[in-house]
C-alpha cells in the first residue's frame, strides 16, 4: 500500500508484540530454588537444561540435555544435574544411563522407577520404607552392607502393551 512501510517484528501500530510470560512448571520452580540455595544464578543455559528435563517423560542422557538445551557447555550440564540430584529433583536412571526430572515432590529416596523397554517412558513408583527395609535385611543376613538401595524395574508400560 502506498505510504505504508511495515517494519519486521512490528504490528500495524508500530509496536513490537510481546510474548505473554511463560508460567514456570512446578519442577522449574523447585529446580530454580535449589540452584539459588546453592548460590548459583539462574542463567539461560541452566534454565534451558531445567526446561528440557521438565518437558521429557523419558530419561535423557547428558548428550541429549546438551543438545536439547541448545548446547550449554557440558560442565554446566553436569553441575546443574549434580545440584538437582542433591536436591532430589532429578534421578539418574541406570538402566538407560539417563536423567529424569522428579515430578513427585519428596525429600527422600522413597521413589523408584519403572522403565518401558519399548517407548522409554519412565514412571515414578512410590516405594515404602518396609520394602527397602526387607531388602536391607536380606542383604545384612548375607553379610552385605548396602550403602544405597535403588530399585529400577524394566518392562512394558500399559500404553505399549495395549
Amino acid at each position: 500500500m502506498p505510504g505504508f512501510e511495515a517494519k519486521t517484528g512490528q504490528n500495524c501500530l508500530g509496536e513490537v508484540p510481546r510474548m505473554p510470560p511463560i508460567e514456570p512448571s512446578p519442577f522449574e520452580k523447585r529446580a530454580t530454588e535449589a540452584l539459588r540455595s546453592e548460590g548459583l544464578r539462574i542463567t539461560g543455559p541452566r534454565l534451558a537444561i531445567i526446561r528440557t528435563l521438565a518437558a521429557s517423560h523419558v530419561a535423557l542422557s547428558v548428550n541429549d540435555l546438551f543438545k536439547g538445551a541448545g548446547g550449554p557447555d557440558l560442565v554446566s550440564v553436569y553441575r546443574t544435574l549434580a545440584i538437582l540430584q542433591k536436591a532430589h529433583l532429578v534421578h539418574h536412571i541406570s538402566l538407560v544411563d539417563g536423567y529424569l526430572a522428579c515430578q513427585v515432590e519428596h525429600e527422600s529416596d522413597a521413589i523408584e522407577h519403572a522403565v518401558c523397554e519399548k517407548c522409554g517412558t519412565v514412571t515414578e513408583v512410590p516405594v515404602t520404607a518396609e520394602t527397602k527395609g526387607s531388602a536391607q535385611s536380606a542383604l545384612e543376613s548375607s553379610g552385605f552392607r548396602a550403602k544405597e538401595i535403588r530399585i529400577e524395574i524394566s518392562g512394558v508400560c500399559a500404553r505399549c502393551s495395549a
